[in-house]
């Protein structure tokens, strides 16, 4: 119904009348209280999440932001002292490495409920389960960095090949017919130097040969058969010169270098990073020469591939002063809802998409023509045990020590895996949140 009212009939109608005018106007809408949401991330992301900020306000003006950007080395420790201070924090960059410490110490709110099953499917294969604890979604993608296999064409034809080898065994094949006929004199090599880059290179080839962090109760299984081949591939290799005995000195990152001389037919590298790298005339002497593919599979275990996640995650604080709003901007910041987002994250701070759309995106495909190719490595992704271990850097920092000794010649294989599991056992217990 339609009330019309007129000067002629409030003054009609005496005070009564006046007083219904009066009901009927709309109550002054009060204004919004401001919320301050308090955020933590390293400070190379900071242009994107400044960026998503800024979005989100068009949205929520009754919202401010304070965005601390640290260098990664300062992150953990900013971010668990905000928690444990008692300071304001909401909204914080979690590294993958620290998923079973957060969770444990019960940092984290649990993020399950707040996607539905066509938007847990829309990321890309493997993102999600590396930041899960005890079933819980503790952390969605923020960047989805893995391991692909970087290598020179030009290389793979003078050794022979059409592409590169599919399997470990394959590889020692292929390298060793190109040290003998002097195509090259390393290959290739790894990034085994003691570092967390080895525990890297390390799970991948675990992983390609069948192994497995822990057995179905719960305890470590690193040094059964499947550990104990892996391990003795490496160590095997490294020792007769099929891989470059340099690999001991190695990161993960270092190990590039001789790919980018035109040394190594094939390394290991971390995605976009190593894509953008190879095809720097800055950084690399084989610009037109860089191609992408699988790494390797192992034959006796019936793998395809294998490679490590390193994806990057984005928290909310189980204590976080505005959870329904931290709720909202994390699902932008991964691009629910924002598709424009996910070019954003890459443009302005180099963030590899989580979306499995974006890989595929003619768009992006358009910029990163090597986007569907590293895709394709997603699809055998597996993380370190991080999520199952609340103190892992120092698990991993034990791990790396025993594995070394192997590396060097110190200790058998199986001695330095028997150590890792017993240490683990003892002192690193694989736990379900």
């Amino acid at each position: 119904m339609t009330h019309t009212l007129s000067r002629r009939n409030v003054l009609k109608g005496g005070a009564a009348m006046a007083a219904g005018a009066l009901a009927l106007r709309p109550p002054r809408a009060a204004a919004q209280e401001s919320v301050t949401i308090t955020q933590v991330t390293s400070s190379d992301q900071v242009p994107y999440w400044q960026f998503v900020n800024d979005q989100f306000k068009l949205e929520h003006p009754e919202v401010k932001f304070e965005l601390i950007g640290v260098g990664y080395d300062q992150m953990l420790s900013r971010i668990v002292s905000q928690i444990t201070s008692g300071a304001p924090l909401d909204i914080y960059a979690l590294d993958i490495i620290w998923v079973g410490q957060f969770a444990g110490q019960g940092f984290t709110l649990p993020l399950d409920a707040e996607l539905n099953a066509a938007e847990r499917a829309a990321f890309l294969p493997g993102t999600l389960e590396g930041l899960q604890a005890g079933g819980k979604q503790v952390a969605l993608p923020a960047a989805a960095w893995f391991k692909n296999l970087f290598y020179n064409t030009e290389l793979v034809q003078k050794m022979g090949l059409t592409k590169p080898p599919a399997t470990y065994e394959a590889l020692v094949d292929a390298c060793k017919a190109a040290e003998a006929n002097k195509v090259l004199a390393r290959p290739t090599g790894w990034g085994f130097n003691q570092s967390e880059g080895m525990i890297c290179d390390w799970t991948l080839i675990l992983h390609a040969f069948g192994g497995q962090w822990f057995d179905k109760s719960g305890g470590w299984a690193v040094n059964n058969d499947n550990g104990v081949a892996a391990l003795t591939y490496m160590v095997d290799n490294v020792k007769n010169a099929v891989f470059d005995p340099a690999s001991t000195t190695f990161s993960d990152r270092d190990v590039m270098n001789p790919y980018l001389a035109g040394d190594y037919f094939a390394a290991a590298g971390w995605g976009l990073y190593g894509w953008s790298l190879a095809n720097s005339a800055t950084d690399s002497k084989i610009v037109g020469k860089a191609d992408v593919g699988l790494l390797y599979g192992n034959a006796a275990a019936g793998t395809v591939s294998a490679t490590c996640s390193g994806v990057s995650g984005i928290a909310i604080n189980k204590d976080a002063p505005n959870k329904d709003l931290s709720v909202q901007w994390i699902r932008s910041f991964t691009g629910i809802g924002h598709r424009e987002n996910v070019q954003k994250a890459m443009d302005l701070s180099g963030m590899p998409p989580v979306q499995a759309w974006a890989w595929q995106d003619p768009d992006l495909v358009g910029k990163n023509p090597a986007l569907p190719k590293l895709a394709e490595q997603a699809k055998y992704m597996f993380a370190r045990p991080s999520a199952n271990v609340a103190r892992y850097t120092e698990w991993s920092s034990m791990a790396q020590i025993e594995l070394s000794k192997a590396l060097t010649g110190q200790v058998a294989p199986k001695a330095a895996l028997d150590t890792i599991v017993a240490n683990g056992n003892r002192d690193f217990p694989g736990i379900n949140f």
